[in-house]
């Protein structure tokens, strides 16, 4: 397994954005236990932080029943388009919250559980990897049987879970054994439909989705995630 997570972000809160619809419960699981379940898988790994769960489902989606599963069903929708762009609009709001929080030292966990859409330029991975440039710590779901070796690189996210292992509270995907090169190139090739994989993206200091970080939330973590880019990754692939 990967090195435990660097002490800044122990202690940060984490959120979690949850696509009920691109990750429905699993066979023979409750909706109840998954907050648990993701309160213990984090843990192993380090992060002891309060946690919070979104969740964007169908238009079937019943409040109740998340409300009582300490989640907060936030929106529902039964375009992907719609839900994918009102969580990337919240995601983009909790940094700038967090950024804004007067208290020293509180870093910031996203744990995205959603896909992207295929052959659409949603800007989700390039989001994801603009955050954690920014130190933001970002860590991705992909459906179960996900190949370790098409996982994005560290640019990107920091863990990866295969959703069951995720809902009952297991470890992160291991190491992968192929260079970053060799990833972007398989997933390129890959046509799978899981669409975790066509538009990974590393960070872009000129990109559109920076310059709007500049601009909004300033230099947060720029030179302390570049700092930490030396070989001491505490990644787990």
């Amino acid at each position: 397994m990967g090195l435990m997570i660097v002490s800044s972000f122990a202690a940060a809160k984490t959120r979690v954005f949850w696509d009920v619809l691109d990750f429905p419960v699993p066979e023979d699981r409750n909706l109840d236990s998954f907050y648990s379940k993701v309160k213990h898988a984090l843990r192993i790994e380090g992060y002891i932080g309060d946690l919070s769960i979104y969740a964007y489902g169908g238009v079937d989606a019943k409040w109740i029943d998340f409300y009582s599963s300490n989640i907060e069903l936030v929106h529902r929708a039964a375009e992907k388009h719609v839900r994918l762009s009102k969580m990337l609009v919240d995601m983009l709001y909790w940094a700038f919250y967090n950024l804004m929080d007067e208290r020293p030292n509180m870093e910031t966990n996203f744990l995205i559980v959603a896909k992207d859409i295929p052959e659409k330029n949603t800007g989700f991975f390039n989001v994801l990897a603009t955050l954690m440039a920014r130190e933001y710590n970002v860590s991705l779901v992909v459906p179960d049987g996900f190949p370790p070796k098409q996982l994005p690189p560290h640019s990107t996210v920091e863990y990866a879970w295969h959703w069951t292992t995720l809902f009952d509270g297991g470890r992160p995907i291991e190491d992968s054994d192929s260079e970053e090169e060799d990833v972007a190139e398989k997933c390129q090739n890959t046509d799978d439909g899981s669409s975790h994989c066509a538009d990974w993206k590393t960070y872009d200091a000129g990109s559109p989705m920076d310059c709007y970080f500049k601009e909004t939330l300033g230099s947060h973590g720029a030179d302390k995630r570049q700092n930490t880019d030396n070989g001491s990754s505490h990644g787990n692939w």
